[in-house]
């Protein structure tokens, strides 16, 4: 389950940490993720939050990674 806020705007902001459960990656990770695609987090009552596009973002970092590590290991295979 992704837990979500809303601002007076009507945005959504999601926690970062049900962001992580669901990806299934390490905390170290997501920080190493977001460091590397400059990801500003707001934060609520101590909660990480993360808007829709750096959700985005993230995901297709990880994807992107994923592809990367596929590919080498088919490489190898042949």
């Amino acid at each position: 389950m992704i837990y979500y806020y809303t601002n007076i705007n009507h945005e959504k902001f999601y926690d970062a940490s049900s962001i992580i459960r669901m990806l299934n990656i390490s905390r170290a990770k997501y920080l190493r993720t977001k460091k590397l695609i400059g990801i500003k987090h707001t934060e609520l009552k101590n909660k990480h939050l993360l808007n829709k596009q750096d959700v985005f973002s993230l995901m297709e970092v990880l994807l992107c990674e994923k592809i990367k590590k596929i590919e080498n290991e088919l490489s190898k295979n042949r």
